[in-house]
């Protein structure tokens, strides 16, 4: 938990490439109940259902930034799982569906901060180079398994030899520049999360 939490305070004092908007939305229509203070309180029932049902668009919603690789959806077990043959041990703990609900609410609030985040203005400033740090950040949430960062390679030019040529080269460099920037704007944005 520890490490979770310097992830986060290196996140907070680097300097963002993303300047624009990083916060999460606050129209009503795409309010959704937050997650209850206690952990053995299960989410409202429409809102749990309605987050179940829309965990596959929530992700494709993430895969369609193209920023990074979404995998799968992170549903958190009990730590007395193992002890127990796989199973909850104490009658308090949460039923898997109302695990499932709370981990489909965290992925529709980290698509909508995304989408969010997604694209804000932002001054290039070698995000690049923190890549590694803001996927890190990301996969701390423990919301959904994040695989590596999407970037462009240059495309080969046939009147460079079937070589890229620097402006291909330099076009790519660009938009990943650009893709770091999202994923910086992102991971900030999700701090809260």
């Amino acid at each position: 938990m520890q490490m979770t939490k310097l992830a986060f305070f290196a996140l907070a004092g680097l300097a963002s490439c993303g300047t624009g908007n990083a916060e999460p939305t606050s129209d009503p229509a795409h309010a959704l109940d937050p997650m209850p203070a206690d952990p053995v309180q299960p989410p409202s029932e429409p809102a749990a259902r309605a987050a179940v049902e829309s965990i596959d668009e929530n992700l494709e919603r993430l895969r369609a930034l193209g920023v990074f690789e979404v995998r799968d959806l992170i549903v958190a077990r009990p730590a007395e799982a193992p002890n127990c043959y796989g199973l909850p041990c104490a009658d308090s703990a949460p039923a898997p569906a109302d695990l499932t609900a709370r981990a489909a609410l965290r992925l529709a609030s980290l698509a909508e901060v995304a989408e969010g985040a997604f694209g804000a203005a932002y001054a290039p400033a070698r995000c690049i180079e923190r890549v590694d740090q803001n996927l890190q950040a990301l996969r701390a949430l423990e919301i959904i398994e994040v695989g590596a960062f999407i970037s462009v390679e240059p495309a080969n030019n046939p009147n460079c030899y079937s070589l890229p040529c620097s402006s291909d080269i330099e076009a790519a460099n660009l938009k990943n520049e650009a893709r770091a920037a999202d994923l910086e704007s992102i991971a900030l944005a999700a701090q809260s999360l």
